[in-house]
């Protein structure tokens, strides 16, 4: 007889989310708990929030299960395009990651948070950089890089401009970051879509400067480049992914879904995404099993995270505003 082939999980996700090492181990112990043969593969890396509403908003989605920021998590348990989602290894997360507010609807959570950290600014060049505005000075002309993506690009005019509210910006603030980011791109500042083009920049001293989710600075210490790395001045912003699954899941493939989110956010999993690319874990645990050196690292970035001002991204009412604000910016300054 031939036997049934194995079940599938699409992931969308950020990098390094769902590697391969990481789904292997656990197709494995799937297979010894159940007798089903599972297959859990990153098929989309995404490089922004806008593209889990576009790949889910499709009949069929493509992917079963997405990783979106706590600005996005919102938009899609609302639209109806993820389902609730409970484990019981919630219990062993960090109180802030149980149950938070923008996962929960009508009684219900719809996912787990699996990484968290600041928007870093990261720099090689021989005086560190310590504010935004810094990405800004005229002798760093063609030397600095940002993400390209239309929330934080419109987030960070907005703190270097010193806005109170950078999710509820005002018209006559919009025309002020406008401005600003204009000046910015047309300065020679380069656009990243993944971390691994900012890290190759540093690496080659085309860039001296960046923003950063923290991969960047990460593989940068795993090749010996110690970038400095710090909560700029004016404060930050604080991302927060989390495990969801897509509408449509059902049956065997629904339950090894919960089963994959369940092993994700274990400790040894989240240890695993800690040595892999540096993210902050959400379980409570995670620390107990690193080695002395990567514990005293965590506790390094922990403090310096509490002295700073960090706001929790959030949902962007005008969030279409922002987006034709970042196209128009680099149109404009194109035409320089």
């Amino acid at each position: 007889p031939r036997a049934d082939p194995p079940l599938l999980l699409r992931v969308a996700a950020w990098p390094r989310y769902a590697d391969a090492r990481f789904t292997a181990r656990f197709a494995q112990r799937y297979r010894e708990q159940t007798g089903l043969a599972l297959v859990v593969t990153q098929t989309v890396t995404v490089s922004s929030n806008d593209e889990y509403l576009a790949l889910l908003s499709q009949t069929p989605p493509p992917v079963d299960l997405v990783v979106p920021s706590c600005d996005m998590a919102p938009t899609l348990i609302q639209r109806g395009l993820v389902q609730p989602c409970e484990i019981a290894g919630e219990a062993e997360l960090l109180p802030s990651f149980r149950h938070p507010p923008f996962l929960q609807a009508g009684g219900r959570s719809y996912g787990v948070p699996y990484a968290s950290g600041p928007m870093w600014l990261i720099s090689t060049a021989p005086q560190p950089l310590k504010r935004w505005a810094d990405l800004w000075r005229p002798e760093l002309r063609g030397r600095t890089a940002i993400w390209d993506d239309a929330a934080w690009a419109v987030s960070l005019g907005a703190l270097k401009l010193g806005k109170a509210d950078l999710f509820e910006l005002s018209d006559a603030d919009l025309a002020e970051v406008e401005e600003a980011l204009v000046e910015l791109l047309s300065g020679g500042c380069r656009l990243w879509q993944q971390p691994e083009q900012a890290r190759d920049w540093l690496l080659s001293g085309e860039v001296l400067a960046c923003d950063d989710w923290g991969l960047s600075a990460w593989e940068l210490r795993s090749r010996g480049l110690r970038a400095h790395q710090v909560v700029p001045q004016e404060g930050t912003t604080q991302w927060i992914d989390s495990w969801m699954i897509a509408a449509h899941l059902r049956g065997p493939a629904l339950a090894a879904a919960r089963a994959w989110i369940e092993y994700a956010v274990s400790p040894e999993n989240q240890r695993d995404l800690l040595r892999e690319a540096g993210y902050d874990p959400t379980n409570e645990r995670t620390v107990e099993l690193l080695d002395k050196s990567s514990a005293l690292e965590r506790v390094r970035v922990i403090r310096q995270r509490r002295l700073a001002t960090i706001r929790r991204w959030r949902p962007i009412p005008r969030r279409e505003r922002y987006r034709e604000l970042w196209e128009r910016v680099k149109a404009r300054a194109a035409r320089r």
